[in-house]
């Protein structure tokens, strides 16, 4: 689905790239959306023909349950992507730039249709026990992180995803156990390695001296964030 959007994407802007800012803006709010909602729709009825297959598979469950829709909006983010296109064009950017953008913008938004149909199904299925990230052989420091070290609940992380991400995700039934990579075992250990040399490196400027707002303010990169700890280990 996300190929079909995104070959869409690429003729709208092909058609209305060289037209005035207004028409763009225009013309693109009204197309982006129009194809947003048909490549989600179909995104998200092909999630719960893979959810109730995914359920077929369990063991023997205690309760019957058939996947139903959520309640996925990608409004805001489909209207994020347009405005910033605009935002772009005005001030010149390269047209690719602006198009790699829209498209990235809109493989997300039907990802995250399929994504969001799996967790809202899993949180309602009285055999549902959990929903996991499950990346790709060739997924990216960031996606291998929030798929081995973050938790479900950390909600700040574990649902974000980039442009172009095919992160999937997958649900646990009852009697199941979250999918453990060979991979997750030394991304585990890079982000704890990661964690030591920044309790090292704060140890050595006396950042435990400061009053946490004060020393986060005054050395920012030494944070115990997600993304402190992501540069570290691609260091």
């Amino acid at each position: 689905m996300s190929t079909l959007a995104i070959s869409e994407v690429n003729g709208v802007f092909e058609l209305l790239k060289d037209r005035s800012i207004p028409e763009y803006a225009y013309q693109m709010r009204l197309a982006m959306p129009a194809i947003a909602e048909t490549y989600s729709g179909a995104a998200e009825i092909l999630a719960l023909d893979y959810y109730d297959n995914q359920r077929s598979l369990a063991p023997a469950l205690g309760s019957a349950y058939a996947a139903k829709l959520g309640a996925y909006d990608f409004t805001d983010e489909i209207d994020s992507a347009v405005g910033y296109s605009v935002a772009r064009l005005t001030k010149e950017a390269p047209q690719q730039k602006v198009l790699g953008m829209l498209a990235g913008s809109m493989q997300r938004a039907v990802a995250n249709a399929d994504r969001s149909t799996v967790n809202f199904n899993v949180v309602t299925d009285p055999d549902g026990t959990a929903y996991e990230r499950i990346p790709q052989s060739d997924a990216c420091a960031f996606c291998l992180t929030m798929a081995a070290v973050a938790g479900v609940q950390d909600d700040n992380y574990f649902n974000k995803y980039h442009d172009y991400c095919r992160c999937v995700t997958m649900p646990v039934f009852t009697g199941q156990s979250n999918t453990e990579l060979p991979i997750y075992g030394q991304t585990r250990e890079a982000y704890d390695l990661a964690g030591s040399e920044l309790q090292a490196e704060r140890r050595a400027v006396g950042y435990n001296d400061y009053r946490s707002a004060d020393a986060a303010k005054k050395f920012p990169e030494l944070t115990l964030t997600t993304e402190n700890h992501l540069r570290k280990m691609r260091q």
